[in-house]
């Protein structure tokens, strides 16, 4: 009662800082995995409020702002964030910086399928061709944020100095090898790109994407690495199988709203890349056992999930490059 209370009170202390009425109800709106996210109706209409993680600081509200100007001019939907009447884009409570954006109309539930993901595809190239020749240098970027060679070289290292022996070494020495092989997909093409294009962050009416939201991670990069990290999360199927069909149809919708010059096989390297990027977070996890959350129905520890974790998505590895 008294946390529903509290919450209560810092929605209500953040309307009213934005000048966006009083709350007539709210609820977690479920799509924000690192922030927490509220819709949240008013009087004056229906917002969502977020609460970021302290990974961030108020300078993503500035890019927003940004993004919001560049996109919306060019006819692409992204959430508009609301401006307080003193100029402010955030306010800070209790060591948090919280936000306000207007609601964009969409459907709640949406499968994940050819069409979707499809749409999705096509969003993403629209995305990326309309930031290619922009020249905004965010004012927040995430340090070492996609960096798979320094995070596959401190996995490596935290395995080596602490002697770290049996499965978890031998997955180590495998995911560095594999991505000595791949780190060619990381290019010096230097675009803007979201970071973290995955499906739910993508807005549907039926099963058509109508907009793309939180950009926290906006970053300077190849758009291989956008295209890697959706379709390692798009194309999986079954938990290990790598479904080949829908990675050409999806990669085929990106084209046709956007060309770069990569080939089917570049993007399939970056996908296998990023892959391997995510197997080094998990076997890092495993040891520190600090930042993924853990099924403690399943399993009898962090270190025993985030193993059993690196452990599928290796397997996944392999079917990606086809093994």
């Amino acid at each position: 009662m008294n946390d529903n209370l509290t919450l209560e009170n810092t929605l209500a202390e953040v309307l009213a800082f934005f000048k966006l009425g009083e709350v007539r109800s709210q609820v977690i709106n479920g799509r924000g995995f690192v922030n927490k996210t509220y819709e949240v109706e008013t009087e004056k209409g229906t917002v969502i409020i977020q609460k970021l993680a302290n990974i961030f600081d108020e300078r993503v509200t500035v890019d927003s702002l940004f993004l919001f100007g560049w996109l919306s001019a060019r006819g692409f939907v992204v959430p508009e964030p609301m401006i307080a009447p003193s100029g402010a884009l955030s306010l800070t409570l209790g060591g948090y910086h919280w936000r306000a954006t207007r609601y964009i109309k969409h459907d709640e539930a949406v499968e994940k399928n050819y069409a979707t993901l499809s749409s999705a595809a096509m969003m993403m190239g629209r995305f990326h061709r309309l930031m290619a020749d922009c020249r905004y240098e965010p004012c927040f970027t995430l340090t070492g944020f996609h960096d798979t060679a320094g995070i596959v070289g401190r996995m490596y290292e935290l395995v080596t100095t602490h002697r770290i022996a049996g499965d978890l070494a031998e997955l180590a020495e495998k995911i560095k090898a594999g991505a000595s092989l791949h780190l060619v997909a990381r290019t010096n093409d230097r675009q803007l790109i979201h970071g973290d294009p995955k499906f739910d962050n993508f807005l549907f009416v039926g099963q058509r994407a109508v907009a793309l939201v939180d950009f926290d991670t906006l970053m300077r990069g190849s758009v291989l690495l956008d295209l890697g990290d959706s379709l390692r999360s798009w194309c999986r199927r079954d938990g290990f199988v790598f479904d080949t069909r829908l990675f050409e149809e999806v990669v085929e919708a990106y084209r046709s709203e956007y060309r770069p010059p990569y080939t089917r096989d570049e993007i399939r390297e970056a996908v296998a890349l990023i892959t391997l990027e995510l197997c080094a977070r998990y076997v890092t996890d495993a040891y520190h056992q600090s930042y993924f959350a853990w099924d403690a129905e399943k399993y009898c520890s962090s270190r025993e999930h985030n193993t059993a974790r690196a452990m599928d998505y290796f397997r996944y590895y392999q079917s990606v490059v086809g093994k």
